[in-house]
């Protein structure tokens, strides 16, 4: 009753998503110590760039962290209303989102991540916006660009710029114009970057270092979740395979456009679990970029879901698994 009266309202839905965030933060925000040194480590060139243009003391770096959140659940409602990729309880999109990027603490930490989102979220628009464009250049060339921005904001990103070959193969037959473009739209980012280090430095290794502290360093030890973060991550990776499950076998039935949609939301949500697995510094650090993709999965399975108490127990027991990795 509670979710249909949102669905209603959408003022009070928004009203609900940001009391919602505030109560998964406002532990965090006032009772936790600054980010631990693992996260300093985890700053990308143009995040450590930003951070040190704004000067924020920790608690202001996370009230930013807590607005570009809210920000970027009201995006994805947005990109929803643009191209309309689940049209029942769709309200459940933005709460979705809030509830698995902000569940674990660890995720709150890094400002990098959300603005990665923000990206994230507006390279998916230009992917939507690709499908029956014919050639679809600009599409292809801004989800690219914005991809490979991302990845220079957050590290896990990086594996995005995998997904735009497969929205071309998606898109339509090999067209060789796609395919430089891609590549321009990837490399103008790092390309700038490397001119940057290049022009301050005069020493280009600097961006390998980078690199290898991203990508490659072993200094930080690999640390097993504790028992409520297992029960979290259990709990929430039953919803996304019942989800897609569920969703293939409505696939038949679906219109083209959703099919296009909803197969570009599973490779991301793959893309981006591998790259959360390999991220050696935090694991936790890449959920709020897994979150897009996988609050898309888990609404769309909302909306086609007919069995009224199925659905409130699965939602139940996910809400019951936020609770205990917030209280233990």
């Amino acid at each position: 009753m509670f979710l249909g009266y949102l669905k209603r309202n959408i003022y009070a839905a928004f009203l609900f998503y940001l009391l919602t965030l505030f109560l998964l933060w406002i532990p965090h925000i006032l009772f936790h110590g600054n980010a631990a040194d693992d996260i300093v480590v985890s700053q990308m060139p143009f995040q450590a760039s930003l951070l040190n243009f704004l000067q924020l003391d920790g608690t202001s770096e996370k009230w930013l962290v807590f607005v570009f959140t809210y920000l970027n659940a009201c995006l994805l409602w947005l990109l929803n209303v643009r191209h309309i990729f689940i049209k029942a309880s769709e309200h459940l999109l933005p709460l979705c989102y809030i509830l698995f990027a902000s569940a674990v603490p660890e995720t709150q930490l890094v400002f990098g991540a959300q603005i990665a989102v923000s990206l994230l979220i507006l390279g998916i628009h230009y992917a939507f916006s690709a499908y029956l464009q014919k050639p679809g250049l600009t599409s292809i060339f801004m989800t690219a660009f914005c991809f490979a921005l991302a990845s220079l904001f957050f590290s896990p990103a990086v594996t995005l710029l995998a997904l735009v070959p497969i929205i071309i193969l998606v898109l339509h037959p090999f067209a060789w114009r796609d395919w430089i473009v891609m590549i321009a739209g990837m490399a103008i980012p790092y390309f700038y970057v490397f001119l940057y280090y290049f022009l301050t430095t005069a020493d280009i290794t600097q961006v390998i270092l980078i690199a290898e502290e991203h990508f490659f360093h072993t200094h930080l030890a690999v640390t097993m979740p504790n028992v409520s973060r297992l029960v979290y991550l259990l709990f929430f990776l039953i919803l996304l395979i019942v989800a897609l499950l569920s969703r293939f076998s409505h696939i038949a039935v679906t219109k083209a456009k959703n099919s296009y949609c909803y197969t570009i939301s599973v490779w991301m949500l793959l893309l981006l679990l591998t790259g959360a697995i390999f991220y050696p510094a935090n694991n936790y650090l890449a959920l709020p970029l897994v979150a897009v993709p996988a609050a898309m999965i888990v609404t769309n399975y909302f909306s086609i879901l007919h069995w009224k108490k199925t659905r409130i127990t699965l939602f139940l027991l996910y809400i019951t698994a936020v609770l205990i990795v917030q209280l233990f």
